[in-house]
């Protein structure tokens, strides 16, 4: 069975609003939806006997890098990831 999370994000309009916080579903304080779908997909990976979770956010994405640390995630810098475009835009 594949598993993935892809694409998280959160309009800035509503970053830090706790979006998803006491719809009935007994989540804590400060538990918003983007962390109650990350905390699902790993849940999920766990079960599935995956072992670790690689993410990839851009150096400059303060919230995004913000967000991922502030949950539990950490920068362990002994890899980098290397791209090569291939299409250029015009």
């Amino acid at each position: 069975m594949p598993l993935g999370l892809h694409h998280l994000a959160v309009a800035p309009s509503h970053r830090g609003q706790g979006i998803g916080m006491g719809m009935g579903m007994g989540m804590g304080m400060g538990m918003g939806m983007g962390r109650m779908l990350v905390e699902y997909a790993q849940t999920k990976l766990a079960e599935a006997g995956i072992p670790r979770c690689n993410i990839f956010v851009y150096n400059a994405n303060t919230h995004g890098n913000d967000f991922w640390m502030g949950i539990g995630w950490d920068d362990p810098t002994t890899w980098r990831v290397l791209q090569k475009r291939l299409v250029i835009s015009i």
